[in-house]
């Protein structure tokens, strides 16, 4: 298939911007991620990993996704599957219960909320929540939902990225 002549256009204005220093690199490149379908996702329910957490934060859900994928487990990130808008919570939740894991990011209260109540009455599939403290008390935000603290287990503060690599790290290690 031939570029378009904007396709083409962007391309350029992008390696321009990262020439003159005013983007980075992982912003000049673009990613198209396949969508799979909710029906069939990929590897077996053993291996899948549901990551759940509001959208404006997916830089950390990737940074999850990464060490999960480098742990030999499949994540999975709804966002990632063909999902119709209207059919955004049906399906969402279809996909957690083909999941035996799941680690949601608390940090911004959202739709996972719904993910999250149902994950802690539904004994099948354990979990993980994580949020960015404030502090070093590991104080929660202001942004998340107090409905969080009612279930089990707690969520899991980090101040670092490589704080959440390792609370990551350790739930996954206690799995395999």
């Amino acid at each position: 298939m031939a570029a378009t002549s904007d396709s083409v256009t962007t391309v350029v204005k992008e390696f321009m911007r990262l020439i003159q220093g005013t983007t980075s690199l992982s912003s000049a490149i673009t990613v198209k991620r396949a969508k799979y379908s909710v029906d069939d996702p990929p590897d077996r329910i053993e291996n899948r990993v549901f990551i759940g957490g509001n959208y404006a934060l997916m830089p950390i859900l990737r940074k999850i996704e990464d060490v999960v994928r480098n742990h030999g487990f499949q994540p999975i990130i709804a966002r990632d599957f063909d999902i119709p808008k209207d059919k955004t919570r049906d399906y969402t939740l279809r996909l957690l219960f083909q999941c035996r894991y799941a680690i949601f990011e608390e940090t911004v209260g959202d739709g996972q909320l719904a993910e999250v109540v149902r994950t802690s009455g539904f004994g099948e599939i354990r979990m993980l929540q994580v949020y960015m403290a404030i502090d070093e008390l590991k104080e929660p935000p202001k942004t998340m939902s107090v409905m969080v603290w009612q279930t089990k287990p707690p969520p899991q503060g980090y101040l670092t990225i490589e704080e959440l690599r390792e609370i990551v790290k350790t739930f996954l290690s206690e799995i395999k």
